[in-house]
């Protein structure tokens, strides 16, 4: 089995470099339990603006930079993706460090695991752990995945992908914001591959509360209601709660939104709503966005 590192960064290079030395000390540490660490491509895919090279001489393996499409963050994912050989892909993003026993564990759940699994763990946040969430009906990420029977979400800041997802599945490139792993999730799911959680693989989150993703609660809101319709449309087929999320998302949000921001709450949802479903309507919408 041959496995893949890329590492998706901005302007962050301390971040980068704690994430990079993460990495290989794990790598050290599975190569000194015994495992056969059998690597194909260790990639950064930088969307930043800085020039020259970001990848420093100290490092034990050998980085390459790639240069990124600069076009949002499910853009720079594909980049990696499309860029990497083996059977695995561990896809990270610049602000995570790996713990030392990651890679190792990786190894032993990988050589257990179908073909067609994408693997995901735990991360800690503050010192606080954080199970994965999948969204619930209305797209909101509320359900843990260590409590649900069919997972259908990772963590999108440290999992690995089967290389193979990238012939039928890609993260959606027609917003630069918002949950698009969950759109990625269902993908997944439809063209047949599972999720699978492995709470020993732990990962540390040094990005919290700063993070280059806008947080304007209307782009956000459009891009939940936008993945939601792809959802139900493409990906779970199902008429009827396409309908029915048609139908009564634009009441149900209304009436969250103005209990919380009152009138301003009524054009925010609107606005929400319409941009939604603009983008829904609209021919940058594909069904993989490849």
């Amino acid at each position: 089995m041959k496995i893949s590192i890329g590492i998706i960064t901005y302007n962050r290079p301390d971040n980068l470099e704690k994430c990079i030395l993460s990495i290989e000390k794990s790598i050290n540490f599975a190569m000194k339990k015994g495992h056969e660490v059998m690597i194909s491509d260790l990639i950064v895919s930088d969307d930043g603006n800085r020039k020259g090279s970001i990848i420093q001489t100290f490092y034990k393996f050998n980085w390459k930079k790639i240069k990124g499409p600069q076009k949002g963050i499910g853009a720079n994912r594909n980049n990696v993706i499309r860029n990497v050989s083996g059977d695995w892909c561990l896809m990270v993003d610049d602000d995570i460090e790996l713990s030392e026993e990651y890679i190792y564990h990786s190894l032993t759940s990988l050589n257990k695991a179908e073909k067609k699994t994408i693997l995901t763990g735990v991360k800690y946040e503050d010192s606080r752990e954080k199970i994965p969430t999948q969204s619930n009906f209305w797209g909101y990420r509320k359900d843990k995945i260590n409590s649900v029977k069919t997972v259908k979400g990772f963590l999108d800041q440290a999992s690995w992908i089967p290389i193979t997802a990238a012939s039928t599945c890609s993260f959606d490139e027609s917003v630069n914001y918002g949950p698009s792993e969950m759109d990625f999730a269902y993908q997944l799911l439809f063209n047949g591959y599972k999720i699978e959680f492995d709470p020993s693989l732990i990962i540390f989150d040094n990005g919290a509360g700063n993070t280059s993703v806008p947080k304007k609660q209307l782009d956000i809101e459009a891009s939940r209601i936008y993945y939601m319709l792809r959802r139900y449309r493409y990906w779970e087929k199902s008429t009827i709660m396409f309908c029915v999320f048609i139908v009564l998302e634009p009441l149900r949000l209304t009436i969250a939104l103005v209990r919380r921001k009152k009138i301003e709450g009524l054009f925010l949802s609107i606005k929400s709503y319409a941009k939604g479903m603009s983008f829904f309507l609209t021919t940058r919408n594909s069904k993989t966005n490849t």
